[in-house]
């Protein structure tokens, strides 16, 4: 997930980092919902205004595109390994925790999915290569079929059933590996032939706006109508979480500059997640922070507040353990190529 800061323009880490920020943001929003309820408009529209923000990171890893490489893939489980256990620790040395028989997920992470977007990401990773190579065989014609096919059967479908209230083809609400397959050739296709190049960086802007502003509105209508809170619509698969998305990367995609902070302070934006999400982490923070407990302009500035300083304090923490670890790392990622690299000839002969 991290990368070299002289392979992307700054437009695109600014974008990373402003996402992050806005994953922080939206579990606060979710902490403050579950003891307040949804009466609070701000937290209705901070949830509406971010979240985006996942198929955004799916939608630009798919644009410069995912070359399989197998230390990375060992480096991003063993940097998940190292903040799933260290979460689990610190938890248990405070005193927050009790050691329990669940607590070995820890050990395993991805395959016991402790944080969902890494394994999906992860299940992509594996499927990149396989995904690629599709892409390359297809004209441009073809997928664009494929993809306005899909578009329909994934977002367009699941949002009007959602309105009737009616079953899904697809019940994971976007969260799962169709969505991230399907953000994925999106972004390929935007990095390979386009989209709507004679439109101005500013009308995604608006779309953006525009799409997140009736997604406020259309959800508490709805949920009015209902009786009880309606929240299918901000699932990764919405129409309106779709359009969001795209047109907050299409409006980054046009912007142009270079500056080192900003991709230095990228390179850690993985760690933000992996560190505020480690098991019992956010529920310790909640409730140490009183993070669902503020109100009114406290609350707004909690938002804007909280998560930026969560983000430096990470870039912190991660830098560290990069200094003391990367050694490790380096011989457990050659250790694994070496055992790859023998079973493949095993396997092919």
């Amino acid at each position: 997930m991290s990368t070299n800061s002289l392979s992307r323009q700054s437009s695109y880490e600014l974008l990373r980092i402003i996402c992050m920020l806005m994953i922080v943001a939206l579990h606060i929003v979710k902490s403050h919902i579950e003891i307040l309820g949804y009466s609070d408009w701000i937290s209705w529209i901070v949830r509406s205004f971010c979240i985006c923000a996942v198929d955004v990171f799916v939608l630009i890893s798919g644009y410069f595109g995912i070359h399989f490489r197998l230390n990375r893939l060992v480096s991003l489980d063993l940097q998940t390994l190292f903040y799933s256990i260290a979460s689990l620790l610190f938890l248990i040395i405070i005193g927050y925790h009790e050691i329990g028989v669940l607590d070995f997920h820890a050990l395993i992470p991805i395959i016991t999915k402790r944080y969902w977007f890494v394994t999906c990401y992860a299940v992509l990773y594996l499927l990149s290569p396989f995904i690629n190579i599709v892409f390359a065989l297809l004209s441009k014609e073809q997928l664009k079929t494929i993809l306005i096919i899909c578009f329909v059967l994934f977002y367009l479908w699941p949002t009007f059933n959602s309105l009737v209230l009616a079953n899904q083809l697809i019940s994971d609400n976007g969260y799962g590996i169709v969505n991230f397959i399907y953000l994925y050739l999106l972004g390929r296709y935007i990095h390979e032939y386009g989209l709507f190049p004679s439109y101005s960086k500013f009308s995604f802007l608006i779309t953006y706006i525009v799409s997140c502003s009736i997604l406020a509105l259309l959800q508490p209508i709805v949920s009015l109508v209902l009786g009880y809170e309606f929240k299918s619509l901000f699932a990764y698969n919405s129409l309106f979480v779709f359009i969001s998305a795209l047109g907050l990367f299409l409006f980054f995609e046009r912007l142009s500059f270079s500056s080192t902070i900003i991709n230095r302070l990228a390179n850690n934006c993985l760690a933000v997640y992996l560190i505020h999400q480690g098991p019992g982490m956010w529920e310790w923070a909640t409730s140490f922070f009183h993070l669902g407990n503020f109100n009114g302009l406290k609350y707004i500035t909690v938002l804007i507040v909280f998560p930026v300083i969560l983000y430096l304090l990470s870039v912190v923490i991660d830098s560290v353990r990069i200094k003391l670890f990367s050694p490790f790392e380096e011989i457990v990622s050659n250790r694994f190529n070496i055992l790859f690299v023998r079973f493949k000839a095993i396997f092919v002969s």
